[in-house]
C-alpha cells in the first residue's frame, strides 16, 4: 500500500492499476478500483462482511460502455438490496425497491436506462454521497491509500 492524493489514486484505478481508499469524507471511506462485479457471490460476501464490521457498507458501479448498472447495501451483516443489469439482463435483484429507487424510477426488472452512468451515482447520492459532488466537500483532506493489483 502506499498514501496517495485523490488525484493520483483515481488516475491508477482508471488504468486498472489498483485499489484505492479514499480518506474519511462524512464518516465514510470510498473504495474505489477492482472490486468483484455484481452478479459474483464473493460481492454479496463482501458487502455482507463490511457491514458487519462496520454497521454498513453500499456498492454502485456503472460502465455505460457495456450497460452495466449496479448498486447494493447491506445492513449489520445482511445484505438488504441489490440490483444490478449488465446488456439490459438482470444479473442481481436482491429485497424490495427503497424509497430512493422508487423516487428516482429505478430497479425495475424491465428498467429502460440504458446508457445512464448517472443512474447508480443519483442513488449514491440519496443513499450517501454523490461521487461527482467531490470537489463540494471541502473537508477532504490528506492522502488515501492505493492498493496495486497482485
Amino acid at each position: 500500500m502506499q498514501p496517495l492524493s485523490w488525484r493520483e489514486g483515481f488516475i491508477k484505478v482508471y488504468g486498472l492499476e489498483g485499489t484505492f481508499l479514499s480518506p474519511p469524507l462524512e464518516g465514510w471511506t470510498m473504495v474505489v478500483g477492482h472490486l468483484p462485479a455484481a452478479g459474483d457471490p464473493a460481492l454479496l460476501a463482501l458487502l455482507e462482511n463490511a457491514s458487519h464490521q462496520f454497521g454498513e457498507a453500499f456498492y454502485f458501479a456503472t460502465l455505460g460502455t457495456v450497460s452495466y448498472y449496479a448498486w447494493a447495501r447491506a445492513e449489520r451483516g445482511v445484505v438488504r438490496r441489490s440490483f444490478a443489469s449488465v446488456e439490459g439482463d438482470l444479473v442481481m435483484n436482491v429485497g424490495e425497491r427503497t424509497d430512493e429507487e422508487i423516487e428516482l424510477g429505478v430497479g425495475l426488472e424491465d428498467s429502460d436506462f440504458s446508457r445512464d452512468e448517472e443512474i447508480p451515482l443519483a442513488l449514491a447520492g440519496e443513499w450517501v454521497f454523490n461521487p461527482n459532488d467531490l470537489d463540494m466537500h471541502t473537508e477532504l483532506c490528506g492522502p488515501g491509500w492505493f492498493v496495486p493489483r497482485s
